[in-house]
């Protein structure tokens, strides 16, 4: 295995840093990290964007049966049998990020994180989720580009013909302001009025409308968050 090839060593770099990697292929890349400064440097980009990740991801709440089943197979021996409601927290955290973490290492074209050992480019990213917090769409732009490229990461069922999806940003202390309308499915590039450091600089939230209107309570379709990642 040619571990020169910039692809491939990022690729096992990001494995490695989500825990994918596992069995003899983890032990030997864990070797070749006391080895290669190249090697090294991947890994600590890649731990760099997913610390990135960490401080824009909500978290997800798991089912309450799901951890009941836990609970069950786990039949603790302690008079306090709710210890472990302690790692909900946690778990929801974890669970939100490595979903996410896991689409962009699959698909790093979507955010312009193409394969390089050093640097993440910076941008402004955003996520839609469905009524299962799952993503459904992502949006990014270079901080200083005046494009915004959109992705659905899987169909809408249920659309009404003549609807008109809308996508809006919400900065924190002000009120929704238009940033085009979109697509339906696969993905789309949105021209921007201004660069994206002036236009989402204060946005932390973005909302997906049916009618063309602001967004509101009834025609809202699907909200999310928008970050920073530099």
């Amino acid at each position: 295995m040619n571990y020169q090839h910039p692809a491939l060593l990022d690729k096992l770099a990001a494995e490695y840093v989500l825990g994918t990697l596992s069995g003899g292929a983890r032990r030997r890349f864990e070797t070749l990290l006391n080895e290669s400064h190249a090697a090294r440097i991947s890994v600590q980009g890649w731990e760099n964007r997913i610390q990135m990740l960490s401080n824009s991801i909500p978290p997800v709440a798991p089912n309450k049966q799901v951890w009941d089943k836990i609970y069950q197979r786990i039949q603790p021996t302690s008079p306090n049998k709710d210890w472990w409601r302690m790692l909900i927290p946690v778990a929801t955290f974890a669970s939100g990020l490595l979903i996410t973490v896991g689409i962009l290492i699959q698909n790093p074209g979507w955010l312009n994180l193409q394969p390089r050992p050093t640097t993440l480019p910076a941008s402004y990213v955003g996520f839609l989720y469905d009524a299962n917090h799952a993503p459904l769409l992502i949006t990014s732009a270079l901080r200083h580009g005046k494009t915004l490229s959109i992705k659905w990461l899987k169909p809408i069922t249920s659309l009404p013909a003549e609807a008109q999806l809308t996508l809006w940003a919400i900065p924190a202390d002000g009120k929704p302001f238009l940033v085009g309308q979109i697509p339906p499915t696969g993905k789309a590039d949105l021209t921007l009025s201004e660069p994206a450091e002036k236009i989402f600089f204060k946005v932390n939230k973005l909302a997906l409308t049916k009618d063309g209107r602001a967004p509101n309570a009834e025609n809202t379709l699907f909200s999310g968050d928008c970050a920073k990642f530099w």
